[in-house]
């Protein structure tokens, strides 16, 4: 099923406030959300063979990958943590463990370390110039 990207990046976010294994770790900020909504979106195409999202695409900016409406609509707590948001999401129970399984992954990471691994991947990469406009292919 493909959701809206503001509804994946609820759904992050409510996992990320309500994560009590990580409540030493960096809180969840607008930069981190843009790259887990990256890593979910690439896993959904790779094993569903569809996109998680598809109502805003993925561009490569120059701190890495970025869905530009979710970062407009979040960009007003600049560098701090996102608040909790209440998601009440339903998706099925094999995409419910592949979001479960990115997010548990990627969590532990720091936005900065998001970042540097991402611009060492192809999509990334690949995708010129860096910034604005530029999308990131879903193939």
């Amino acid at each position: 099923m493909v959701y809206k990207s503001l509804d994946i990046a609820r759904w992050l976010i409510k996992q990320a406030t309500t994560d009590v294994s990580n409540i030493d770790g960096e809180p969840l900020t607008n930069m981190k959300l843009q790259k887990l909504m990256y890593y979910v979106q690439g896993y959904f195409i790779a094993l569903f063979c569809q996109p998680a999202f598809a109502d805003d695409k993925i561009e490569a900016w120059m701190y890495g990958p970025v869905v530009p409406g979710i970062y407009d609509y979040y960009s007003k707590y600049g560098h701090n943590a996102l608040p909790a948001e209440n998601s009440t999401l339903e998706m099925p129970v094999r995409e419910k463990r592949l979001m479960m399984m990115v997010y548990n992954y990627y969590r532990n990471f720091s936005a900065v370390g998001l970042m540097r691994r991402t611009h060492l991947e192809s999509p990334w990469r690949e995708s010129l110039p860096h910034g604005r406009g530029t999308v990131i292919s879903e193939s």
